[in-house]
């Protein structure tokens, strides 16, 4: 009779995207497996989704992470005391595999805990773009570092990330599984028609940082707004944005929503509007994109980092020739336009939500790499 495999899941996010993707790799992978496999978890206690994940019945440890900035830094002292836990926690479960679904500063510290005690460790990475010269992103490019340089195995969302951890970290690319992100499942998927509609809603959704380009969708307005006159834009995410608030409040056909969203919105909020533009001067890759495909809408995105390849250009959406407004205006406009291309691109995205970017078919691409 073989052993019983033991497979842990790790995630330390608190919100947003990360929690909702260790409940859906274990509700998936769970489904999956067999008998001669065992799913265990170790999470945030501060995590947001900590009751619907407790409702899958699957044997988990809960670590205190933080609340914010402050608690932050003072969970850093708490790393040995974690390590202890999270220990007696794997062996006591004869775990043999660690897969940490997305990495953070409490993961990236405590990543070389599993060499030593005979416990393959396995990392999804989902961003490697270049960092500035900033103190906290230096700190972040070395904590990545650490990451990956403990990690047995990758799990990369795009060839773009691959290569990047190759190239940059000398990481065997191997050892470097290229597994797409899985479209989420916020809002029912449905064809969409923007046929008659009195308004078209075109959304800008997520943290308002400067590479995640919102001056240039807002220098791109004026002319947006001009051949697309029934246009509408919604700019919906935490940031600094005091710097654009002058030119929104100056129109009326610009509405702005500056704070965290709660992911029980975030349905609602894609279910309404009509297409995503994701003017990033870097990325990559998009979670925001795949919350849009998990709706079957359009997306209009530049051509860095990844995401190129998760948005295939007039076939689930247009990639834009040049990171600049104009650039972007034309593309929108094009698409908006076009009333038979967005229903066909609409209709490519629904048969790759539901034949090939599911969660179940991910799953077990991921759950062929941590039994290999």
């Amino acid at each position: 009779m073989s052993q019983k495999k033991n497979i842990c899941l790790l995630n330390f996010g608190r919100k947003g995207c990360s929690p909702v993707l260790i409940e859906e790799f274990a509700k998936n992978i769970s489904n999956t497996v067999g008998e001669e496999i065992e799913i265990s978890a170790i999470i945030s206690n501060q995590s947001d989704r900590k009751e619907s994940f407790s409702k899958l019945g699957i044997k988990t440890l809960y670590i205190d992470t933080h609340s914010g900035y402050l608690s932050a830094l003072l969970s850093l002292f708490k790393v040995f005391d974690n390590q202890k836990k999270i220990k007696n926690f794997l062996l006591g479960n004869n775990v043999g595999v660690v897969f940490c679904i997305m990495s953070n500063h409490l993961s990236a510290l405590l990543s070389g805990t599993y060499k030593n005690i005979g416990i393959q460790y396995i990392s999804l990475i989902h961003e490697i773009s270049n960092v500035s010269l900033l103190p906290s992103d230096l700190i972040a490019s070395s904590l990545l570092k650490r990451e990956i340089l403990n990690s047995d195995k990758i799990i990369a969302l795009t060839d773009y990330i691959k290569k990047g951890i190759s190239k940059k970290f000398k990481y065997n690319d191997s050892n470097i599984f290229v597994i797409n992100h899985p479209n989420y499942n916020f809002s029912n998927i449905k064809v969409r028609n923007i046929h008659n509609k009195k308004n078209i809603n075109i959304l800008f959704f997520g943290r308002i940082i400067y590479y995640k380009g919102l001056d240039i969708l807002l220098n791109s307005w004026p002319q947006i707004s001009r051949e697309i006159p029934n246009a509408k834009l919604q700019i919906i995410g935490s940031g600094e944005c005091g710097k654009y608030k002058g030119f929104i409040e100056s129109r009326d056909d610009i509405y702005l929503r500056n704070e965290f969203i709660k992911d029980s919105e975030i349905g609602k909020i894609f279910d309404e509007a009509d297409l995503l533009v994701v003017p990033y001067r870097r990325a990559s890759q998009s979670g925001v994109i795949s919350t849009a495909f998990g709706s079957a809408m359009p997306v209009v995105c530049t051509n860095v980092g990844g995401l190129g390849e998760q948005v295939k250009h007039m076939s689930t959406g247009i990639i834009s020739k040049n990171i600049n407004a104009k650039s972007i205006a034309e593309s929108v406009i094009t698409l908006l336009q076009d009333k038979q291309l967005y229903n066909r691109l609409t209709h490519n995205i629904i048969n790759e939500s539901k034949n090939i970017n599911n969660w179940e078919n991910v799953s077990k691409k991921i759950l062929d790499v941590l039994c290999s």
